[in-house]
């Protein structure tokens, strides 16, 4: 299907429905030459990872009182780099946690450790603040290890295949990252770079809702903390406590876009 087929004045859902129907076999077909039976994979085995920048703008709202008239000033405070999470997801009901990049730091820091240990997330760090190879290549492995310890969990059986559904990101073309996935019997899909917004489970059905829950994390956490506060001004944040933040309430608010029946509904939408 040409991408010029989607300006031809049909609707969203009719575009998607079409993509999917050309697209079927030949899904079928890339995952029977990786030795996958489409058909026999169960729902629990299939997982999609993909990125999404953070809005880094911590906004406040501050309202004081002047006699008996309120004033309202707005702002905001910036963290002043990139970050980008990178959320892997299934229909089944366990999946990996998340990956925070930060952007222009040389290492993960200190205060992030807690969460970590706590196997919340995981955390790594570029220039830029985007997947790279190499930082893919450590989720890759992350994943990898997850995926083990799931198997010693009963979660997956030793011999069933795990399916990860991914776009045709350049940092996904390190020859190391086949052999380790290939050592857990994990199978990567990569889909065609210009379908991936209709085809990503991620894309189509979860990063939405994801956005506008992760703005009510960050809105209720700035109340929080400008209400604690004697004089009901938001105080001047450090880098540390904005990346406290961001990455708390992306975490809250990727499960808050994350139920059940949102990842059910979002693998059946693609297909």
């Amino acid at each position: 299907m040409q991408l010029s087929y989607i300006y031809q004045g049909k609707g969203k859902q009719v575009i998607l429905q079409e993509i999917l129907e050309v697209d079927e076999e030949n899904r079928k077909s890339i995952l029977i030459q990786q030795g996958i039976d489409p058909d026999g994979v169960q729902s629990r085995c299939v997982f999609n990872m993909n990125e999404t920048m953070l809005p880094l703008d911590i906004k406040e709202k501050i309202v004081r009182v002047r006699s008996h008239a309120r004033a309202v000033k707005s702002g905001s405070q910036s963290i002043g780099s990139h970050v980008t999470l990178c959320a892997t997801v299934s229909p089944g009901p366990r999946s990996p946690p998340p990956l925070f990049i930060f952007g222009k730091l040389v290492k993960v820091p200190e205060a992030m450790s807690d969460i970590q240990n706590c196997q919340q997330a995981y955390f790594d760090v570029s220039e830029s603040g985007w997947i790279n190879s190499d930082i893919f290549q450590r989720w890759t492995i992350q994943f990898s290890t997850w995926v083990h310890k799931q198997r010693d969990l009963g979660y997956f059986t030793n011999d069933e295949a795990i399916l990860l559904i991914q776009d045709g990101h350049s940092s996904r073309n390190n020859r190391n990252i086949h052999d380790i996935l290939q050592a857990e019997n994990i199978r990567a899909v990569t889909l065609p770079g210009a379908l991936t917004q209709f085809l990503q489970p991620l894309d189509v059905a979860i990063f939405h809702p994801f956005r506008a829950a992760y703005g009510k994390q960050i809105s209720g956490r700035i109340v929080d903390i400008r209400n604690s506060q004697s004089n009901n001004q938001l105080p001047k944040l450090t880098e540390e406590q904005k990346r406290r933040i961001i990455v708390e309430s992306a975490i809250d608010a990727l499960q808050q876009a994350t139920t059940a029946r949102s990842r059910q509904n979002a693998f059946l939408s693609t297909g």
